[in-house]
């Protein structure tokens, strides 16, 4: 499938983006390290409201947030994740207190967001991957931001995030008549209030732990697909 090239230069772009972070990384001081991760979580809040702010159905909102967090109970995706980043890094022998920190979010950050989602539709669709090529320069520069702080862990979110966009990609050439516009606005605006909570863990505002929040944005694909009315 062509359009499956563009997330791998979105994988090669995040690895050179922490490549370089973890390169620069004695030559930042302290001080520009802090405001990176404050503009990074001010950019991260702002992109997550306006996703969320196109949802058009209330209920589905509602709905995929209250079921995904109960799924979430039997899956313990957030445990799962935790421990293959903890045996990631154990595998690779790295001593980061901060290693699990950085792989963890950098995951959700470059995932979870509607360009991640658009992106793949529009390359699984078979048009050109404008999108996924802008997406690509911007987690470059976060990856920069966030690898220049929390270190090595950031280059290996590159793995979920092919795995990630390029089975989107695949469901959208198989799914083109279920991934309607619709379906995908309000997936993006569950993503966004995903979003909104990374900014907020970037920032040190809240630690909440996005990552058990994941299985709503299927629940909410699979809501919005029924058509339920709006609030």
């Amino acid at each position: 499938m062509t359009g499956l090239w563009a997330t791998g230069v979105n994988t090669l772009a995040i690895g050179v983006g922490a490549g370089l972070g973890i390169r620069l990384h004695q030559h930042l001081s302290a001080r520009l390290v802090t405001l990176l991760f404050d503009a990074l979580g001010l950019l991260t809040l702002g992109l997550g409201l306006g996703m969320a702010m196109q949802g058009q159905q209330g209920l589905v909102l509602i709905l995929s947030l209250v079921l995904g967090a109960i799924l979430e109970e039997t899956l313990d995706l957030a445990g799962r994740v935790e421990t293959w980043a903890t045996q990631t890094q154990k595998t690779l022998g790295s001593h980061n207190p901060r290693f699990v920190q950085g792989l963890v979010s950098s995951t959700l950050l470059f995932c979870v967001g509607a360009m991640a989602i658009l992106g793949s539709l529009e390359a699984g669709r078979g048009q050109f991957p404008r999108i996924l090529l802008q997406k690509s320069l911007l987690d470059a520069l976060a990856a920069l931001a966030l690898a220049s702080g929390l270190g090595e862990g950031v280059i290996w979110a590159a793995i979920p995030l092919a795995a990630y966009q390029g089975s989107l990609t695949v469901l959208a050439a198989w799914s083109r008549d279920w991934l309607n516009p619709s379906v995908v606005a309000e997936v993006s605006a569950v993503g966004g209030l995903l979003l909104m909570g990374t900014g907020l863990d970037l920032l040190n505002l809240k630690a909440i732990r996005v990552v058990n929040l994941l299985p709503a944005l299927v629940i909410a694909g699979l809501l919005a697909s029924l058509r339920f009315s709006g609030l």
